[in-house]
């Protein structure tokens, strides 16, 4: 299985920690039965009692909704699309939800490492002009083998223009200020990825940084949800277009 973090957090140094700092996780789930309940264990131990987990379910048709309906969990808002909205408008919908001082992002399938929200809140806490961050991941099997690959083997440049080239966001490694002067809501229609779009929008008007340290298990099992869009020249050039749009409409 995945390596267990070595500095256990213990419920009174997250308690301490958090006295004026909530967290809102957001995750947004399609038929994430296999794997839910563990990735929602792995992140409710680590969460104070006000802090909250909104998960949005995207009309899952295996047993994803009643696996997360049986968590009994006070922390856990559970909503259910009544149709299929993808990937990033299912985001959308559990960001819209969310009342956290800190918003982090979540996929249904990965594990967080014992210690990612009090490394990330410290991080916030030691370095206030930062307005996101993502990290690294360590890549792990569909059984929970690491792989002893790294997501990012080398740390990403964080600039506009390499970023407009390439996405080098990792969604699920992400976390963010809920500032209502960085505005990300409503997303844009037809926008390629919400990590994408989220991650330049804190370049351009916050400022982003990377945390090199392995903070989730990322979980490779050949049946990620993904936008599952094709990336042929004229579909990179539009969601280019599409980017730009959306980071210049607010």
């Amino acid at each position: 299985m995945y390596s267990i973090c070595k500095n256990t957090v213990s419920f009174a140094e997250i308690m301490i920690m958090k006295v004026s700092c909530k967290v809102s996780v957001c995750l947004a789930c399609y038929n994430g039965e296999n794997y839910i309940e563990e990735q929602l264990n792995s992140i409710l131990v680590q969460l104070a009692p006000n802090d909250e987990v909104i998960i949005s379910d995207d009309c899952s048709t295996d047993n994803t909704f009643q696996i997360v309906k049986g968590i009994k969990d006070s922390r856990i808002t559970l909503v259910q699309n009544k149709n299929g909205k993808g990937v990033i408008q299912n985001f959308e919908n559990a960001i819209s939800k969310a009342s956290g001082d800190i918003v982090f992002l979540a996929d249904q399938d990965d594990i967080w490492r014992e210690d990612k929200v009090s490394t990330i809140l410290d991080y916030f806490k030691e370095n206030e002009t930062v307005t996101c961050v993502f990290s690294n991941a360590l890549i792990i099997d569909k059984e929970g083998v690491s792989t002893g690959t790294l997501f990012f083997p080398s740390t990403p440049k964080i600039d506009l223009f390499n970023l407009l080239i390439k996405n080098k966001f990792l969604g699920c490694t992400m976390a963010f200020r809920a500032n209502n002067q960085l505005r990300i809501l409503p997303f844009s229609k037809n926008l390629p990825m919400h990590d994408w779009f989220i991650g330049l929008r804190h370049v351009l008007k916050g400022k982003v940084a990377f945390i090199n340290e392995n903070l989730i298990y990322y979980r490779r099992h050949g049946q990620n949800v993904t936008t599952g869009k094709s990336a042929n020249l004229m579909t990179i050039l539009k969601w280019r277009f599409i980017l730009l749009k959306s980071l210049v409409k607010f």
